[in-house]
């Protein structure tokens, strides 16, 4: 089995050298020129107050009347409160889970854009080629922004169903 495995990583690699030896990178510092900072004005954005969960501590109730129906109804009311509690802290973790989704979804698409966009500005190609790659990388980048979007929502409506 290993030496099947061996014979594999052997020919990956003669391909890979060849495959390397053909193309013809592009420096570093030709990509670095060609990139530029975004505006400031492009990007507005939104404030949201708070911190890391709400920290509601619902207060002592104590008995109207110090009777046993009192009591009850003390603790019914105490009750009512952890319960309204539990569903703010819920509603803020789901928030907070939603900020969290759409950060990652940001990420992931910055970083394909940026290593579909630097590979396809790094190598020399034919003209023919190089209509092939854009419109195959505007496929890519395409569908990947229409999978994040749909992760993103999906999350949202399992949010709400859960709420």
């Amino acid at each position: 089995m290993s030496t099947i495995e061996d014979l594999y990583d052997e020919l990956f690699g003669a391909l890979k050298e060849e495959y390397d030896g053909h193309r013809q990178r592009i420096k570093q510092e030709e990509l670095d020129k060609q990139k530029e900072v975004p505006p400031e004005r492009s990007l507005t954005v939104s404030h949201s107050g708070g911190g890391e969960g709400t920290g509601l501590v619902p207060p002592a109730v104590r008995p109207p009347v110090p009777t046993r129906r009192g009591r009850k109804r003390a603790e019914e009311v105490q009750i009512q409160q952890w319960e309204i509690g539990q569903e703010t802290n819920t509603t803020a973790m789901a928030e907070q889970s939603v900020g969290v989704v759409a950060t990652h979804t940001y990420t992931v698409m910055d970083r394909t854009q940026s290593v579909i966009s630097d590979e396809f500005y790094g190598v020399k190609r034919n003209e023919g080629m190089n209509e092939l790659m854009r419109t195959f990388a505007a496929k890519v980048l395409s569908r990947a922004d229409a999978s994040l979007a749909a992760l993103q929502e999906s999350h949202l409506k399992r949010i709400a169903e859960d709420l």
